[in-house]
């Protein structure tokens, strides 16, 4: 992922993550890399990451 020129851009770090899904159900997951581009002046982010679940707990 490119950001554009007037963004601001941010490697993102390793880590887990836990996501409830629409049914209530757990996702658990760990994120592998990924990359953040941010624009001030719309105050808006746009994340694009590389992530492997470890499954779907209810």
């Amino acid at each position: 992922m490119n950001c554009p020129a007037d963004n601001l851009e941010f490697d993102l770090v390793t880590g887990t993550f836990i996501i409830r899904v629409g049914n209530g159900d757990l996702l658990l997951g760990v994120i592998e890399s990924g990359r953040s581009c941010f624009d001030p002046a719309t105050m808006r982010s746009e994340i694009v990451e590389a992530s492997a679940s470890d499954g779907l707990y209810d």
